[in-house]
């Protein structure tokens, strides 16, 4: 392997890096009960927070983890379906007990495969690793209903907003962080979500774009449906 190689890290690129840390804090001796609470209040949309999204370019500077913001909810709604995806699929090997929405998979016989037919003029640039990422897998899934205050390209570039809670009608976009494939020269996007909650965003006309998480913009010139 090269010099390159050999030095580079990962940078943790989707949520099944989250719920695997809090598997490790609960292994270290963290409560169940606290590391229960704090996962509910991400589930129920409650969450307190004085830290706000890093903003600049990766990889994510030592210093960010003293800055602070005042106290105010966060919205986490927007990340809901990917939760689900990973907590059904592995419900029964948590250490600790997980209370989980009505609305949420429980089963990983709920979740199921989708793909979409992508092929490459869709994407803005035909270079598979600035498509994909050269090192890091920097790609996530936007799912969202289209409006005119919801775009890929608006969309991409006001995630912080959306945690924030600054766009509106955000229970109308998912982000999907755990992808199964993108694949530019065979033209296919593959990933996995819940059947009802599928339908019910077939139902709605919702849309899917990738997006690039490090440089906050949409992948595609358009938008496919669901």
């Amino acid at each position: 392997m090269g010099q390159d190689n050999d030095l580079h890290v990962y940078y943790p690129n989707n949520l099944a890096a989250f719920v695997s840390l809090l598997v490790h804090v609960h292994g270290v001796g963290f409560p169940s009960h606290w590391i229960s609470n704090f996962l509910s209040n991400i589930l129920t949309n409650t969450l307190i927070s004085d830290v706000s999204p890093y903003l600049g370019p990766l990889p994510i500077p030592i210093s960010e983890r003293n800055r602070r913001v005042a106290q105010r909810k966060v919205n986490l709604q927007p990340w809901h379906a990917d939760l689900e995806n990973i907590l059904a699929v592995s419900y029964d090997a948590f250490p600790f007990p997980i209370s989980l929405p009505e609305s949420f998979a429980r089963s990983h016989h709920d979740i199921i495969s989708f793909s979409v037919r992508a092929p490459m003029n869709v994407y803005k640039c035909t270079d598979e690793r600035e498509v994909t990422g050269l090192h890091d897998p920097v790609l996530a899934l936007l799912f969202f209903k289209p409006s005119d205050q919801h775009s890929a390209d608006t969309l991409a570039k006001n995630i912080d907003g959306l945690l924030e809670g600054r766009v509106k009608n955000s229970d109308k976009v998912q982000i999907l962080t755990v992808v199964d494939e993108v694949d530019v020269y065979k033209g296919v996007i593959r990933w996995k979500m819940s059947r009802a909650r599928a339908q019910k965003m077939k139902d709605e006309g919702w849309v899917m774009a990738p997006y690039s998480f490090d440089k906050r913009e949409s992948g595609v010139y358009f938008s496919s449906c669901i």
